[in-house]
């Protein structure tokens, strides 16, 4: 079975994420959804992070899971 990788949501706005993420339900897309809203932020996140290794750093130390409503 593959893992499904996650998926980086950059937006500021709290209903148009949440638009966003039940779109995506609504799709079957089943990928954890992490946002983000500062793009500084994940700038700095993703100039550290060697993608081809699963090190210790992780983008998730700065941003939280977002759950979409049923």
């Amino acid at each position: 079975m593959q893992t499904l990788k996650p998926i980086l949501l950059l937006e500021d706005d709290d209903l148009d994420a949440m638009i966003l993420a039940r779109a995506l339900r609504t799709l079957n897309v089943r990928n954890e959804i992490i946002r983000a809203e500062d793009g500084e932020k994940v700038l700095g996140c993703v100039g550290k992070l060697d993608l081809a290794s699963s090190g210790p750093f992780s983008c998730r130390d700065l941003y939280g899971s977002l759950s979409a409503p049923g």
